[in-house]
């Protein structure tokens, strides 16, 4: 009888095969656990055994819709979060943003609603180009959710994940500024100025022009698949093993 695994290719049973990836193992010496081999893949193989236990594991990483939920004062959020995104947004859009609105402006004129809305509401021709663009991206932020985020002790690993479908260029840079971000003090609380490593989770073989984009890591499905049969005990026949082997193909 044939199994529906072999037939199945929803993105997100892939990533909870490499979630499991990541937490096997954690208790376990250094180079012995998931996510000691997947950070030797990456160059990052000097964590200790303390580093490794305290790991914090999270997928589908809303950052600034969670921060924006409990933040006790939402306006002063969205002021400051401006002063850091707009200057990023001008290096890679120069003058078509350096006159957009600041956020309080724009709540005056549109109401108090999420700011993942505002990439909806803030158009054309009751807004300029320049708000019109800025605020798309800095909606953005709010829907964008990064497949995985690792806190280390002294870094955090954003990873986006694909299978069949390519990387897009927007959302590689979208995760660079979520990363750059989270790092500044403005979030403290939550990710400790930890520096952001970008890495991008795809096929070896499909996925060529993604193990060259600058300023990013790229570890592949193939690697991931023989870090499970060395780990599991059931070797190629865990289930996991099954399934990172099958998106290798």
């Amino acid at each position: 009888m044939a199994r529906f695994e072999d037939v199945f290719r929803e993105e997100r049973f892939y990533c909870n095969h490499f979630f499991r990836l990541l937490c096997q193992g954690l208790s376990d010496p250094p180079g012995r656990s998931g996510l000691s081999s997947v950070l030797s893949l990456l160059g990052s193989s000097t964590q200790s055994a303390d580093d490794l236990k305290t790991a914090q594991v999270y997928t589908e990483v809303a950052a600034f819709r969670d921060v924006f939920y409990v933040h006790p004062n939402k306006d002063a959020f969205l002021e400051s979060l401006f002063d850091l995104f707009h200057p990023m947004l001008s290096s890679q859009y120069g003058d078509l943003v350096s006159g957009a609105q600041r956020p309080a402006q724009i709540r005056s004129r549109i109401g108090t609603v999420h700011p993942s809305k505002y990439k909806d509401l803030v158009d054309e021709p009751e807004f300029d180009g320049c708000d019109v663009l800025f605020y798309r991206q800095f909606g953005a932020l709010f829907n964008a959710k990064p497949d995985f985020l690792i806190l280390l002790p002294r870094e955090a690993i954003w990873i986006e994940a694909k299978c069949s479908s390519p990387f897009s260029t927007s959302q590689i840079q979208r995760m660079r500024h979520i990363g750059a971000l989270c790092a500044a003090p403005l979030l403290t609380e939550y990710f400790g100025e930890r520096p952001p490593t970008v890495v991008l989770l795809g096929s070896a073989r499909r996925h060529t022009k993604a193990q060259m984009v600058k300023g990013t890591h790229f570890i592949s499905w193939e690697q991931c698949a023989e870090i499970a049969v060395n780990l599991f005990p059931a070797g190629r026949e865990d289930i996991t093993s099954r399934a990172l082997a099958k998106v290798a193909t």
